[in-house]
């Protein structure tokens, strides 16, 4: 390839790289825009080089598990929460308002992660499920910790966010690490009592509703009552409730009329 000036637009320096094509295609290319080159007979091939080399190296660093499928804010907007093609939920938190950095108060930082689905085998149908997080929804808030449901394709799972920044010292009956005292050493009791510790955040799974689909699960809907919340397919709508995870009821079917048989029962 001749080689020939080129002016490339760098993004993250917001300023104009003026390099060589060889440079250029021998080099880690930024994420940059074509913007003109010197009249050469090489120009159309060396944007196609850098369309090609862009993808490759955005594959590189991005893995497919990791890249993003759903997002979705709490209420409030202090929480936003995102789905991945690897089952995994990363929960962001907007830093507090600050006078001193006005320009950070949209800043989020990662608040919690969690694995929320695993890759499954479905040996009747010989289906393999994915563990792709489909959508996610928030429920709303009614004490100090924080609720959502993620589904993928068949699994339906509840979640609760708690954050932790005391703990309790002084047992009667076992040590500091946690073990059983032997009896005959306790001579006396004691109050226990909280002493801070550092921000733990935990994510703890409260339900699972499954089988209540046969085809992929595409769409979730907390209701208004706070206890009830729709799941739908490519064919059906279920109404669950939050406390009952053995069964839903069908709201609306749609296979009768595609001549679809009705073969899972809610």
């Amino acid at each position: 390839m001749p080689d020939c000036a080129v002016i490339l637009l760098d993004f993250t320096r917001q300023e104009k790289l003026n390099i060589s094509t060889q440079q250029l295609l021998g080099t880690t290319l930024p994420f940059s825009t074509f913007l003109e080159s010197s009249n050469c007979e090489a120009a159309e091939e060396l944007v196609n080089e850098v369309q090609k080399q862009s993808k490759s190296c955005l594959f590189s660093l991005f893995p497919p598990a990791d890249i993003i499928s759903t997002v979705e804010f709490n209420h409030t907007g202090e929480l936003l929460a995102t789905g991945d093609k690897g089952g995994r939920v990363v929960i962001f938190q907007r830093e507090p308002e600050s006078k001193n950095e006005p320009y950070n108060q949209g800043e989020y930082n990662v608040y919690s992660t969690f694995q929320s689905h695993e890759p499954e085998f479905d040996y009747l149908k010989s289906l393999e499920i994915e563990e792709k997080i489909n959508k996610i929804k928030w429920l709303p808030q009614q004490n100090a910790a924080h609720s959502l449901l993620s589904t993928n394709d068949k699994t339906i799972k509840l979640w609760k966010i708690t954050e932790r920044d005391k703990r309790p010292e002084g047992y009667n009956l076992k040590d500091e690490e946690g073990k059983l005292k032997d009896l005959s050493t306790v001579t006396s009791l004691q109050v226990p009592v909280l002493k801070p510790m550092d921000l733990m955040v935990e994510v703890t799974p409260r339900r699972i509703f499954a089988n209540g689909h046969t085809y992929h699960v595409n769409s979730i809907s907390v209701n208004s009552d706070c206890e009830t919340y729709m799941s739908a397919d490519d064919l059906r709508i279920n109404l669950w409730h939050l406390a009952i995870t053995d069964r839903s009821f069908s709201i609306l079917y749609c296979g009768a009329l595609l001549g679809v048989d009705r073969t899972s029962g809610a």
